[in-house]
């Protein structure tokens, strides 16, 4: 409830996290606490996969990136038609580090996800069911969280040890690799994020204009 379900990173958080970069002088330590930093957010966007339970995601409004971090984690995703989905990260010169890049492949044809990652368009509930990133679109909020719920009641049914195994298996086979290419995007990021792009995308955000990014 609340209109929208996650319009991303709060942008005041990167200002500050350069704010604290700027503060240290040292070249290696700046780059390893923002290895920290990254490690965190990433235990954070992939709670869903290591909670017992399944998780559903019932999905309103504006879902831009982080918040398609947190629903790629999900078991399951149920949205509106007029839903909005972007992985927004590559917008703001950034390497979408949570979990999109690695599991959005694993829910939908590698080229469709290839396109929404490199272009950062934002695309309907309607979309994202027919591509298979939400099970089903619905015309209404309402309605949207009445198959959530019936879908979680269902399988509240069920054996409990048997739900929680099932849940293992999935997670075992489905998130194999994720972890590994996580740590290595975490290592993209140390060397890159802070960089020209990302201070020149602030700015034009700030003056309202299109970046300016140098060609190469």
């Amino acid at each position: 409830e609340g209109g929208n379900f996650c319009s991303g990173l709060d942008l005041g958080m990167f200002g500050a996290m350069q704010a604290v970069a700027a503060s240290e002088t040292c070249e290696g330590r700046k780059r390893e606490g923002l290895g920290k930093i990254i490690k965190v957010m990433q235990a954070t966007a992939s709670a869903a996969t290591t909670c017992h339970a399944p998780v559903i995601a019932a999905v309103d409004g504006v879902c831009f990136g982080a918040g398609v971090d947190i629903v790629t984690a999900c078991d399951m995703v149920i949205c509106t038609k007029d839903a909005k989905f972007s992985v927004k990260e590559v917008d703001l010169a950034i390497v979408a580090d949570l979990g999109t890049i690695q599991r959005l492949p694993l829910l939908v044809n590698h080229q469709i996800a290839r396109e929404l990652i490199y272009t950062g368009r934002t695309f309907s509930g309607e979309e994202a069911s027919a591509i298979g990133l939400a099970l089903k679109a619905h015309d209404s909020s309402e309605d949207a969280a009445k198959h959530a719920l019936n879908l979680s009641k269902s399988i509240a049914k069920k054996s409990p040890l048997t739900i929680r195994g099932i849940k293992k298996t999935l997670t075992n086979q489905l998130e194999e690799g994720v972890q590994q290419n996580l740590d290595f995007v975490r290592l993209v990021n140390m060397g890159q994020l802070y960089s020209s792009d990302l201070d020149e995308t602030f700015e034009s955000l700030t003056n309202r204009r299109a970046p300016d990014f140098r060609k190469y």
